[in-house]
């Protein structure tokens, strides 16, 4: 997925850089800064080393709001750490620096959260939440799903999976666990085990309340106590979209199979003892502090009921509010709820909004800078909807450009023109291709493809895109109506790449790296492998980097185009995210979400630096001076040498 951009300059310089453009195939980029100017340096080996950060946007990806106990305090997982709140108010207390977060659970006195710090080295995370200092810190070697603390019994429990294997599908199998560990000393005090019928643990939800377990497989679930014995187990055709509480003796069930009602089973004599009907979407369903009310939330506010009976013991409607991040608060009087990338605290009665917190922006899928223009494609907080910001960067930071919404629920990729004066939304997942002029974000014009394209890039000089279907590629002129090229390959295309003056252009498929000459729509170059994951043209085209999946991770093979020799072969880690070549080539960079940016040299495949900065997709600007990341934290990094 190539994606480029490039800063303003003054008149001169466009008209020399575009004279050299129609002397030469590749892109020329703008020569390094004079003494004194404020342009970042063209990045390459020489000064790769001193990539600094010059922008970065956005608090974290919202993932719970979390009420304290006491209804004193808001506070919002995120993937930048643990924010907290006044309750009341909504106004910043602080931040706990815990990184990517999941889980947080307060204890019951609001003096205490843990959280679950999910990176490289997942750990649970003790905090005091009113000194805001990391108190304790223990390190896993299993996924977590649920933390609670038990100030009574001085305990904190973990539940989780850990891989144990794989199937003869290749199939991920995994053993759960339920660990207790000492809440003054983190020292595990003890250890449940147990697993699903085939070993596919799907979902696993801790009752505090019933002080047991729910799980599910792909076909089965079941409700077990601390220990891991079972107390009820069932079967069904779709069993992993599952929800389930319970006490030591009875439990609630509700599945996807039958989405309007939830049912009551006697898990002494297995038997279904009764149900509640549901009006509208519930999710998930817990049980308060004594095991005996179940408690859940719908479209239209909050419920509590009988776990026994069924019946309705006090609700809470609030369905102007109604969103599935929505949380009330334990006085009842209060919701926080997540609108867009705001935080709001809202009263129930009158409904007047007491406090609104902005910037917590979903993850950004794909990015792209150019200049002074920078622009990311994100799926809302719900996931309902994809939208494309844009801000505007000067020294003095980043101004918000406008925000355009489009249908469908993949986010586009995005390339800037050489110019800066128009971005390409090319469609993964969808069959338009549009075009908005810069900075403003109006739309130019819209191309409908016949299908759905599953990746699309743009070449460097803006002047050829090109499409992977289903088993197809094609190549377009950029203003044109029919295709340049059209070739057929095995399977989804997975990823194609242009070389920079779009006569070449490379597509994977999985089991297949092709390169074509587009005006003789020739096979240059084929290479099998079972392993292949994504692939790159450099910009002359001349060579194509291709990403193999191995046993302990990833690696990248270079090949040569006209002789199919493989160059060399780099390893990496195990996250491997995307693979580009900068506008120039003169270096190839790979993302891998935790393990960071790398860098390597195309000419000897040795790595020459690492950006250690959590990256999901990346993009370098078509002029080769700034690269934009976004994180799996929910942040845009814009980065450079200056």
């Amino acid at each position: 997925m190539e994606k480029k951009r490039s800063a303003a300059r003054p008149l001169y310089v466009v008209l020399l850089a575009a004279f050299l453009i129609l002397q030469s195939p590749l892109p020329v980029l703008a020569e390094e800064a004079a003494p004194g100017s404020s342009l970042p340096q063209v990045l390459g080996m020489d000064n790769i080393a001193g990539l600094t950060l010059l922008h970065q946007i956005g608090k974290g990806e919202p993932h719970e709001i979390l009420w304290s106990p006491d209804g004193e305090t808001v506070a919002l997982a995120t993937g930048d750490g643990v924010h907290l709140f006044d309750g009341h108010s909504l106004q910043p207390l602080g931040i706990l620096t815990s990184g990517y977060s999941l889980y947080p659970s307060f204890s019951a006195d609001s003096s205490l959260l843990a959280v679950c710090s999910s990176g490289n080295n997942q750990s649970i995370q003790l905090w005091d939440v009113k000194e805001q200092r990391l108190i304790r810190e223990i390190k896993q070697d299993r996924r977590l799903s649920a933390l609670h603390i038990d100030q009574q019994k001085d305990e904190l429990l973990a539940l989780g999976q850990k891989n144990i294997g794989y199937d003869k599908y290749g199939v991920a199998l995994y053993k759960g666990y339920l660990d207790t560990y000492a809440l003054k000393t983190g020292k595990r005090k003890s250890s449940a085990a147990f697993q699903s019928s085939n070993k596919q643990l799907m979902r696993l939800t801790l009752c505090p309340g019933g002080r047991t377990i729910f799980m599910t497989g792909i076909y089965d679930y079941a409700f077990l106590d601390y220990k891991g014995k079972p107390l009820y187990t069932g079967t069904l055709s779709f069993a992993m979209g599952s929800f389930g509480a319970a006490n030591a003796g009875r439990a609630a069930f509700m599945t996807h199979l039958q989405p309007g009602v939830i049912r009551l089973i006697d898990l002494k004599t297995g038997k279904e003892t009764g149900s509640i009907p549901l009006k509208g979407g519930v999710t998930g369903i817990t049980l308060d502090e004594t095991g005996e009310a179940l408690q859940f939330y719908t479209s239209r506010g909050w419920q509590a009921h009988n776990l026994a009976t069924g019946a309705l013991l006090e609700q809470v409607p609030f369905s102007e509010y109604a969103d599935i991040s929505t949380k009330l608060s334990p006085q009842k009087d209060r919701v926080a709820t997540l609108a867009d990338d705001r935080l709001l605290l809202a009263g129930l009665d009158g409904g007047a909004v007491l406090g609104e917190q902005g910037g917590f922006l979903p993850r950004a899928w794909q990015a792209a800078v150019s200049g002074e223009s920078l622009a990311a494609a994100k799926r809302s907080a719900d996931n309902q909807k994809i939208t494309v910001h844009l801000w505007h960067l000067s020294d003095g930071g980043a101004t918000a450009g406008g925000v355009i919404t489009l249908s469908g629920t993949e986010a586009p990729n995005l390339a800037f023109s050489p110019d800066s004066s128009r971005l390409a939304l090319l469609p993964s997942g969808d069959s338009a291709v549009v075009f908005l002029h810069m900075p403003g974000g109006t739309k130019d014009r819209e191309i409908e493809l016949k299908g759905t394209s599953y990746d699309a890039c743009m070449s460097a000089d803006f002047n050829t895109m090109m499409a992977g279907f289903s088993g197809s590629v094609e190549v377009w002129p950029a203003g044109g109506n029919a295709p340049l090229m059209k070739a057929y390959m095995n399977s989804f295309i997975n990823s194609v790449s242009l070389s920079a003056d779009g006569r070449r252009a490379a597509a994977c498929d999985g089991g297949m790296v092709t390169v074509w000459d587009v005006s003789g729509q020739e096979r240059l170059l084929d290479i099998s492998s079972n392993d292949l994951y994504t692939c790159a043209l450099s910009p002359d085209g001349a060579t194509v980097a291709a990403a193999l999946r191995t046993k302990k991770g990833y690696s990248i093979k270079l090949y040569d185009v006209e002789t199919a020799k493989a160059l060399w072969t780099c390893d990496l880690g195990e996250n491997f995210q995307e693979l580009l070549f900068s506008p120039d080539g003169s270096l190839l960079a790979a993302s891998g979400y935790e393990d960071g940016l790398v860098f390597i040299n195309p000419e000897k495949g040795k790595r020459v630096f690492t950006l250690d900065h959590s990256t999901a997709d990346f993009s370098f600007s078509p002029d080769g001076r700034l690269i934009v990341t976004t994180s799996s934290g929910g942040t845009l990094s814009v980065w450079g040498v200056p």
